[in-house]
């Protein structure tokens, strides 16, 4: 579910400029909602993974240990992006 709303955030945000100014606006509302709808499902989501392989009530552990990969995973790709932007950039300056 949360995978066809953020599907369906991303056609309306490419069809907008095609929709007019009203249209555009009312395009932005509602992917707005559905990207709020998609937060809201992947939260939910996740609790039920985090539960799932929590074992004798280590929910914290499990949560704790998921959300230093997860903060690590964004750290890499985030030199990982400064990197390959730097190297394709025209650094004609």
């Amino acid at each position: 579910m949360a995978d066809i709303a953020n599907d369906l955030a991303f056609v309306f945000d490419i069809a907008s400029p095609r929709l007019g100014l009203l249209g555009r606006h009312s395009a932005f509302c509602l992917t707005s909602t559905l990207r709020a709808i998609v937060g809201l499902l992947g939260s939910a989501t996740r609790t039920a993974v985090i539960k799932h392989q929590a074992i004798s009530n280590n929910i914290a552990d499990v949560s704790a240990k998921d959300s230093s990969q997860e903060t690590l995973a964004n750290l890499i790709g985030l030199f990982l992006n400064s990197i390959l932007i730097y190297s394709v950039a025209d650094n004609d300056q």
